[in-house]
């Protein structure tokens, strides 16, 4: 009970040392419940990736060069892309194995990759579950009476109870987690040769059900402040919704690769595009997220319509922001301290369709205002485009925090001139290829179909463009502006309908 006391005593010592940012927490005393370095999950993730290449460099240089590389993409903070540079190094250590010598013993590539699953864990992927929980009915402290059952309930609320992680997955496959726990302290007793030597009587543990997960959701707004600032009432009543209650998630979808083919039928020049991101989609968590990105091509390329049909596909609903000639900074909300309150344009777009990942489109984003007199659209969003900024946002108009680190962005623009560093820095750069002659038939053939949806007709009325027709536009149409194509189709439309009223003369 006394060796219970100093580890106990140890750790606490631990917890305040890793918030200070003067300690990196190992695995087991992540698992015990202290917090991340800096208490920050992204500081942390840096931090320890850092320390591997400063101490062990040369070994992971000989073990493979893509683990260097993507332990360097880490310690960069390069987040667009953060969890494929971490599964990437897991996979890596998973195969090779082994340990690295050190002077007070081995470092088990095996406990590295753990350590690394548990970020992932945390970020609702829950590909890993199944590794931690095999190490937590392993256990490390069978010979400590009053840690194991401490062991077993934190990860309990790890799993279950924490604000990110249980609301991640849906009621069901909560429920199963769940029981994959209630095994697992079974399972920590059979170690301890049937005996409940850490007093933790199974029989009385509360039964899983799905009443436990009511929550089907993420809370991302606890409270609202300032009650007796102006537009108070107005604040409240509109955003009563959201106050400490579970707000919906939009899930990871089944259906990518019938997604991804729609996207390549409707858009056929940006096939690569289409792989690169969905591919992004398919190695998330359960929670829909697409890091900020930026998709930068030639004017009339369909890089706005691309954004839009993507999240409607994903069903994901959106708004549309367009930041050219943007000169102020209201996008990130104005103090309820005036009559012209608002909140930020992300927290007004999450209260309209009451969903914590909304998509949103910074159309043309190139295009904003350069001076700073009002406050500069750039600079505004840099806080928004990094989660661990965006986690705890304090929105001015709410005069109060609100997570809004799942919210998606897509930025549209012709070139990054005019896009700042800070800025370039936190998205996932991608340019837009623009459409070629071998495009003509088929982007034709989508044109039309807007069309009819726009006049609310049929085919019969309006039927695709016929051999001579498309050969007659591909005569002047060499690829580019799906704008100029369009006005093409209409010309030849309008040709038709010429041609029918001459007819009938």
């Amino acid at each position: 009970m006394g060796h219970d006391k100093e580890v106990l005593q140890d750790l606490a010592r631990r917890k305040e040392l890793a918030r200070e940012g003067k300690y990196i927490p190992t695995l087991q005393d992540l698992l015990l419940g202290c917090p991340w370095y800096r208490d920050s999950q992204e500081a942390d993730l840096a931090a320890y990736c850092d320390r591997l290449i400063s101490r062990h460099m040369h070994f992971f240089e000989q073990l493979s060069k893509p683990l260097c590389s993507a332990l360097e993409k880490i310690k960069a903070d390069d987040e667009f892309i953060l969890s494929e540079y971490v599964r990437v190094v897991i996979n890596v250590l998973d195969e090779k194995g082994g340990e690295i010598a050190t002077r007070r013993g081995g470092i088990s590539l095996a406990e590295i990759a753990l350590r690394l699953k548990l970020h992932l864990l945390y970020d609702g992927n829950n590909s890993y579950r199944a590794d931690i929980v095999e190490r937590l009915a392993g256990g490390w402290f069978r010979d400590l009476e009053e840690l194991r059952p401490i062991y077993f309930f934190h990860m309990l609320g790890i799993m279950m109870n924490q604000p990110r992680f249980p609301r991640l997955l849906s009621p069901a496959k909560s429920i199963e987690f769940g029981g994959e726990l209630h095994d697992t302290a079974a399972r920590l007793d059979q170690l301890h040769h049937g005996k409940n030597t850490g007093g933790l009587d199974i029989g009385k543990l509360e039964p899983v059900t799905e009443e436990m997960f009511k929550l089907d959701g993420l809370i991302i707004l606890k409270s609202l402040g300032g009650s007796t600032a102006i537009k108070s009432s107005e604040i409240v009543k509109d955003f009563e919704p959201l106050v400490n209650k579970p707000v919906k998630t939009i899930l990871k979808p089944d259906n990518i690769t019938m997604i991804s083919d729609k996207l390549n039928l409707e858009f056929p020049h940006a096939i690569k595009i289409t792989s690169a991101v969905l591919s992004a989609v398919k190695n998330s968590g359960d929670v829909l997220y697409i890091a900020p990105t930026i998709l930068v091509g030639a004017a009339g390329s369909g890089k706005s319509e691309y954004a839009k049909r993507l999240f409607s596909l994903l069903g994901i609903p959106h708004a549309y922001y367009s930041c050219a000639g943007v000169r102020d900074s209201t996008f990130g909300g104005t103090s309820r301290q005036w009559s012209t309150s608002q909140p930020s344009f992300p927290v007004e777009t999450i209260r309209q369709h009451l969903v914590a990942n909304p998509g949103i489109i910074l159309d043309e984003i190139e295009k904003s205002d350069s001076s700073a007199f009002n406050g500069r659209l750039t600079d505004t969003l840099l806080v928004f485009l990094e989660r661990s900024t965006s986690r705890k946002y304090t929105d001015a108009c709410l005069m109060s925090e609100i997570d809004l680190s799942h919210v998606l962005y897509i930025a549209t623009a012709n070139s990054l001139d005019g896009i700042s560093i800070p800025l370039r820095d936190r998205c996932r750069i991608l340019d837009f290829p623009t459409p070629s002659p071998d495009h003509t038939a088929v982007l034709a053939a989508n044109i039309i179909a807007k069309i009819r949806l726009e006049r609310d007709i049929g085919s019969i009325w309006l039927p695709d463009l016929d051999a001579v027709e498309i050969e007659a536009i591909s005569e002047i149409w060499r690829g580019g502006s799906l704008r100029s194509l369009r006005r093409l189709v209409e010309g030849v439309l309008d040709a038709r309908d010429a041609a029918e009223i001459s007819m009938m003369n």
